[in-house]
């Protein structure tokens, strides 16, 4: 997948192009997934396209199921985001037959910082959706009830290829998700 990606590139160095397979490691990532309940009654401000204020009531619900959080600080959350699109209906009960041959990071996230970065995301998600109903441009939120709850919440593990290189004397990172082969990369630029 990785030699695919880059070996059409025509500003990816060669060196890139022609890296050595036993650099390429397998490491399954620790994950919590999050199925949390949102509710909100919200009043929002804003003005038409006329200058004229108009106000209006939202109540809304909502259900977030298998929202993913990252379990382990040696994993950028911008990297992990990034890397995303896991399907979380194909999980299988763990085995240890499915360590063999790859690492594996164990979490070390404490479970309150990753409730509150849960609650922080779908929240800000929660509002967006709401603003969005309001046929105003940039309402502001006057008023607000929310309530959250986190139904519960699963200890996953999902596998990526890891791979660093050395060029010109900097670590240069290459991930894919195990699962859909997407690639997330920092890739040098050949300039020649």
């Amino acid at each position: 997948i990785i030699r695919s990606k880059f070996s059409s590139g025509v500003l990816v160095p060669d060196e890139i192009k022609n890296f050595e397979v036993e650099k390429l490691r397998g490491i399954y990532i620790p994950y919590f997934l999050y199925n949390i309940y949102c509710y909100d009654l919200q009043v929002l401000e804003g003005r038409d396209k006329n200058n004229v204020p108009h106000r209006y009531l939202r109540e809304a619900e909502c259900e977030y199921k298998g929202i993913p959080v990252e379990a382990s600080y040696h994993l950028n959350d911008d990297v992990s985001r990034l890397l995303g699109g896991f399907d979380f209906r194909q999980l299988k009960q763990f085995e240890p037959s499915y360590l063999s041959g790859f690492y594996a990071d164990k979490y070390d996230i404490d479970t309150e910082k990753a409730k509150n970065t849960v609650v922080e995301r779908v929240l800000k998600d929660f509002n967006r959706k709401i603003r969005w109903s309001v046929p105003i441009k940039q309402p502001q939120i006057l008023e607000q009830h929310p309530k959250q709850e986190i139904k519960n919440h699963d200890y996953v593990m999902l596998p990526v290829w890891f791979m660093t290189f050395l060029y010109k004397n900097e670590v240069y990172t290459m991930l894919v998700n195990g699962q859909t082969g997407k690639v997330v990369a920092d890739v040098p630029v050949d300039p020649w």
